[in-house]
């Protein structure tokens, strides 16, 4: 079966509330599919436009979808434009899964608006709300995230935020529930290769860590290194393991040789072959980090 391409988007509320990493461990862990891009949005007005009346076109197949994707629209008219007081954006984050049978993986994570109940078995079962009142009617909804329901949707969704990746993509400095104001800060997370190199929970632990410490996110990006941007990241740890590493390169040398010839060396020879071998040591030690990032 051939690999597919498809995303799900974490709602303003999702983000704001700190479920993110809750919501990126289950996607992972539930689909087995590689997370390869994500990106923060702060959609305009003409996006959420634009992407409403797409979304209330697709999946229209029986009545049943047809309420959903009328609701999923209205719910995105709402909550995703752009504070209408401040006129300052809200955090969308929007994450690319690839892998065999994609979409049936990442749709059955998510769970459907309509089958909600208190199982905990998908995304929306955990982390989202669909209330009615005795008439039936929809009280209250928070689907938590949102997917594209089949592969001309995708496209067509990917299609469409790709025109405002610039424009309403990147960091968000100032998102409506970030505070910017003096004395703010912004720093650098990175999440290293191994928390990602099978489907697991600690990618999205390590998110949960940071934003439930009350920082908030205004970027996000799934970067792999090529070996000249690797070289060029660490390029100021060389020195540094040089320095550390070159006393014990000179005792390992010293010991194996101590071991081989069964002779005791100085301390001043040891030195000697840490200067030695030490460089040679420190700089297998950065090609290692290389290769790994």
């Amino acid at each position: 079966m051939a690999k597919e391409l498809t995303f799900t988007l974490l709602n303003p509320y999702t983000i704001q509330k700190s479920r993110t990493g809750g919501v990126i461990s289950r996607l992972i862990m539930r689909t087995g599919l590689d997370l390869v891009a994500s990106r923060m949005f702060g959609p305009c007005r003409e996006l959420v436009e634009r992407y409403a009346e797409m979304v209330r076109r697709h999946n229209i197949r029986d009545e049943g979808d047809v309420r959903e994707s009328n609701l999923i629209a209205d719910y995105i008219l709402k909550h995703y434009m752009p504070d209408p007081q401040t006129g300052k954006r809200k955090r969308v984050m929007m994450l690319l899964f690839e892998g065999e049978d994609a979409l049936a993986k990442v749709n059955r994570a998510v769970g459907s608006l309509r089958a909600m109940d208190n199982s905990a078995d998908t995304v929306r079962d955990t982390y989202g709300d669909f209330i009615l009142n005795d008439g039936g009617e929809v009280r209250y909804m928070e689907p938590a995230v949102i997917a594209g329901p089949n592969t001309e949707a995708v496209a067509e969704s990917l299609k469409l935020w790709a025109e405002y990746t610039e424009s309403d993509g990147g960091i968000l400095y100032d998102a409506g529930d970030v505070d910017s104001g003096e004395g703010a800060e912004n720093t650098l997370v990175m999440l290293k290769p191994d928390n990602f190199r099978y489907p697991s929970i600690r990618p999205g632990i390590i998110v949960d860590i940071f934003s439930g410490s009350g920082l908030r996110i205004i970027g996000t990006k799934v970067h792999s290194m090529s070996v000249s941007e690797g070289e060029e990241f660490y390029g100021p740890v060389r020195n540094v393991l040089r320095e550390k590493l070159t006393p014990i390169a000179g005792e390992k040398a010293g010991q194996a040789i101590s071991r081989e010839l069964e002779v005791k060396l100085p301390e001043d020879t040891t030195r000697k072959l840490g200067d030695m071998v030490g460089p040679l040591f420190a700089e297998k030690q950065f090609n290692r980090i290389v290769k790994f990032m």
